[in-house]
């Protein structure tokens, strides 16, 4: 079985890998890593182009590689929440691909800090430029990223990348349930 994702970002890459060899469905199993446009803005800022993005990339995965299975894209993006110190949460969608049907999970959503917010909504940069110009140091280790500093490493970025993974696979892998 092949499945093409859309990310060439170790983070993902690892997260995927790492999900997938926990699934039965997923038997002599090759994966390939192919480098994908989003097709949506480089910060997406509401629910509805992150996941437009996630499916945008597994679309592409898909296609590109033949003989594929699956196709999966990978997305974060903010979208508006009431009552947060913020107006905005950060959050990370998987989609899975089978040429015909969609498999949509999330990952756990969590507040950026004011002044990252601040310069994505005035100043339009994306959350990684953010980061470095509002001078929060993050590790050099890409599995970790703002969330496991901002946990002190007890959520890394792995980790909230393979949840969005698992909780797309819940449809596929049960699909009599849906």
């Amino acid at each position: 079985m092949i499945v093409a994702v859309g990310t060439t970002n170790p983070a993902k890459t690892n997260a995927v890998r790492e999900v997938l060899g926990d699934y039965p469905i997923f038997t002599a199993l090759e994966i390939i890593y192919v480098q994908t446009d989003s097709g949506v803005s480089s910060q997406p800022m509401d629910e509805e182009e992150t996941i437009q993005g996630a499916m945008n990339r597994a679309r592409v995965a898909y296609s590109s590689i033949p003989d594929s299975s699956y196709g999966i894209g990978l997305e974060n993006g903010l979208r508006r929440v009431p009552y947060t110190r913020t107006g905005f949460m950060n959050f990370g969608v998987c989609a899975i691909y089978d040429g015909h049907d969609f498999y949509l999970g999330e990952s756990l959503a969590y507040e950026f800090p004011r002044k990252i917010v601040r310069l994505i909504t005035e100043n339009g940069f994306d959350a990684s430029k953010a980061e470095r110009e509002a001078g929060i140091t993050i590790s050099q280790d890409p599995e970790k990223g703002l969330v496991s500093f901002l946990t002190k490493d007890r959520i890394t970025r792995k980790k909230y990348i393979k949840d969005a993974i698992r909780s797309a696979l819940i449809a596929l892998e049960n699909p009599d349930l849906f």
